[in-house]
């Protein structure tokens, strides 16, 4: 009996003390997550589709292509500035779960119709300040700064930066205009939609070639808003917008005109021009 007994305690002890090396390995090989990599592989909240979506509304760069990492130390810092959260005591620490929460709470809070500039420094009576004081434009404003942030950083950054300067000109001329909330949110649409086709940020929907007096013409169109498309002909190139007020098919740009009609389109290509019947070539 006392050999039985001895048996069983001694099998209990060493099945015990191998529990315990077992559970010693495990917890050593146990992989241990930097913060950053938590931000990355924890939650949908944390992941880099939810960064990119905060950081389409609150904007961490400077408007330039220059801005933190997404998901770094500096960009938390920048996004709870945005948010003025920053000071807070209640805040989380970073690069945890429940930072991401506690942003994701604050987003809520927080205004977010904001343009991407300080509204606390623009003139009153200016385009800038009719612009702050309405949602639709401030996020059309938004929008068009996140299309320009992903196209700055190209080779044609400067003279990217002197087209926008001088979009901004032309914007803030909608005083003169009777509507100015319909003068401005026309400007940023068409804007959005150039910036989209030029730099080929949308798929184009299809290209057709057509023969204009022995000259090809090359008609690249885009599912931008609203419909676009891109014609290259006499060694130039015109962005035209659909004409949605036209009873057929036809892209208008200031004096260029493109009207299609099945296998054929007409075409008036600058002021004064004449119109010129354009076919369809078989490749």
């Amino acid at each position: 009996m006392k050999a039985a007994i001895l048996t069983r305690n001694f099998y209990h002890g060493l099945a015990v003390v191998i529990a315990i090396t077992l559970f010693g390995c495990a917890s050593q090989n146990r992989t241990v997550l930097t913060p950053t990599e938590k931000l990355n592989v924890e939650a949908f909240h944390c992941g880099e589709q939810w960064m990119t979506e905060v950081d389409d509304l609150l904007i961490s760069g400077d408007g330039s292509g220059h801005g933190p990492d997404l998901g770094s130390q500096e960009w938390q810092s920048v996004i709870e500035f945005k948010l003025g959260v920053r000071s807070y005591s209640d805040k989380p620490d970073r690069s945890t779960q429940d930072w991401c929460r506690y942003i994701d709470e604050h987003l809520k809070q927080h205004t977010l119709h904001t343009p991407s500039f300080a509204c606390n420094e623009v003139r009153a009576g200016s385009m800038e300040a009719d612009i702050c004081n309405s949602a639709a434009l401030s996020r059309l404003d938004r929008r068009l700064n996140s299309v320009y942030e992903k196209i700055v950083k190209e080779p044609h950054s400067k003279q990217l930066q002197a087209e926008q300067i001088g979009w901004i000109k032309g914007r803030n001329a909608c005083w003169k205009s009777s509507d100015i909330t319909h003068c401005l949110k026309q400007s940023y649409i068409h804007r959005i939609a150039e910036l989209e086709a030029r730099f080929a940020l949308v798929t184009s929907s299809g290209h057709t070639t057509y023969l204009c007096n022995d000259k090809l013409l090359s008609v690249f169109y885009y599912d931008t808003q609203p419909l676009s498309m891109v014609a290259e002909f006499n060694d130039s190139e015109k962005l035209m917008f659909i004409d949605n007020s036209a009873s057929d098919i036809h892209y208008r740009a200031g004096d260029y005109h493109l009207k299609v009609q099945s296998n054929v389109a007409i075409l008036t290509w600058g002021y004064y021009q004449q119109p010129i019947l354009c076919k369809v070539t078989v490749d």
